[in-house]
């Protein structure tokens, strides 16, 4: 009998073991309901949709103005989440002109990014933006250029007050070039893919050229070919001085190296920021010139990459851009784009509103194959600097090819 007691004791231990187990399982699931009855249980959400905005704002808006964007967007859209990637503009240009056929490949991860408004055209033309994605590219943000100058330099120069046509400013670049080598007259940034519209025709601009009549290039005219004269004299007379970027232009302006620069309203306040001895004014006119004039500037836009996979959500975040378009003109100091009465109190904004009331925006450009026509300008103009070409005849004659392809 105790040898049978022996044979089964290893099999008895082991079926009251399993039942103080079952026993205490049963308690466990009793005072904890949650862990097993997945009729109360919480199931993981759906991951939210992740969108990604390439853009160039940082400089302008400040990370401060970013997270307000992205804190309530989000708020709005539970399910969706924004990552800005902050880029430079000629990287996000570079990029997406690299892109042929519409093939993006690897080429760009993002749902939206920023566009300047004259490159819709070409990108549209690509297959790069899908017009029916992109049925309205809505301005989000504009600037006007000024001509900035350095009191102090003009100043010492024997001039109290800024030229009010181009006479008077050869005059002083000339006074400022001979006053000191160090010193250029007219700092300019040769390399930038915007160096044709932001630097080189405001001159003509200023003049009331325009540049198209009926939609028909019609650039070989006198007031344009007597502004491609004034163009002219400043480079072969060494009163331009070459800087790598914007931002090194601002640099010397600041350090007194440049005297004056055609740039963007949006460094006025950064520029008063870090010296006292400048202001702002027009783009000098040619002597005795009354006429109508025009100013230039820059545009911010927004399009949907077409091989995103959320372009339904990607539209939601450009209309939410685009209804808050006046609160990101203020923060971006566009104080040209606002609907607001002129502010007084403040000097230099003032004359920014006045300056941005006496002309007209130059938009001819926009909805033009830009990118070819500044390409012929920017060649055809570096030949008539060099004395080898007649530029309003010859831009004239390849802007006709181009158009009529």
């Amino acid at each position: 009998m105790i040898e049978i007691i022996k044979k089964y004791l290893d099999k008895l231990l082991f079926i009251i073991a399993i039942a103080i187990l079952l026993t205490g399982l049963i308690q466990i699931r009793s005072s904890l309901p949650s862990l097993f009855n997945t009729s109360n249980m919480e199931l993981p959400q759906n991951p939210p949709i992740i969108l990604v905005f390439d853009h160039w704002w940082l400089e302008f808006l400040g990370e401060e103005t970013i997270l307000e964007i992205i804190d309530e967007f989000e708020d709005l859209h539970k399910d969706i989440s924004l990552v800005f990637n902050n880029r430079s503009y000629e990287e996000i240009r570079e990029e997406l002109f690299s892109i042929n056929n519409g093939d993006y490949g690897d080429a760009l991860g993002a749902d939206i990014f920023a566009l300047d408004l004259l490159w819709v055209p070409e990108l549209l033309e690509r297959g790069v933006l899908d017009a029916s994605l992109n049925s309205d590219f809505y301005t989000i943000i504009s600037y006007l250029n000024l001509l900035y100058y350095n009191t102090a330099i003009l100043t010492e120069a024997g001039f109290a007050m800024p030229p009010g046509n181009r006479s008077q400013f050869l005059s002083q670049a000339r006074a400022v070039r001979d006053m000191d080598e160090n010193i250029r007259p007219l700092g300019m940034v040769p390399s930038s893919s915007r160096f044709i519209y932001d630097e080189i025709l405001p001159w003509f601009w200023s003049a009331g050229v325009s540049f198209f009549n009926d939609g028909r290039p019609a650039i070989n005219t006198r007031a344009a070919i007597d502004s491609f004269s004034f163009i002219g004299s400043l480079f072969n007379e060494g009163l331009t001085g070459e800087t790598s970027s914007i931002e090194r232009k601002i640099e010397d302006f600041i350090n007194g190296r440049i005297a004056f620069m055609i740039a963007s309203e949006f460094y006025v306040n950064h520029i008063r920021d870090h010296m006292e001895s400048f202001s702002i004014t027009n783009i000098p006119v040619p002597d005795n010139y009354f006429g109508r004039t025009f100013f230039s500037g820059a545009t911010w836009t927004v399009g949907i990459n077409p091989s995103s996979p959320f372009p339904e959500e990607a539209s939601l975040f450009i209309d939410f851009l685009a209804e808050r378009s006046y609160f990101l003109s203020r923060r971006a100091n566009s104080i040209s784009a606002g609907n607001e009465a002129r502010p007084a109190l403040d000097p230099f904004l003032s004359k920014v509103w006045d300056i941005a009331i006496s002309a007209e925006a130059a938009a001819e450009f926009y909805g033009l194959p830009w990118m070819e026509l500044e390409n012929v300008f920017r060649e055809e103009l570096a030949l008539f600097i060099d004395g080898q070409s007649a530029a309003a005849e010859a831009i004239q004659r390849r802007w006709l090819m181009i158009m009529d392809r």
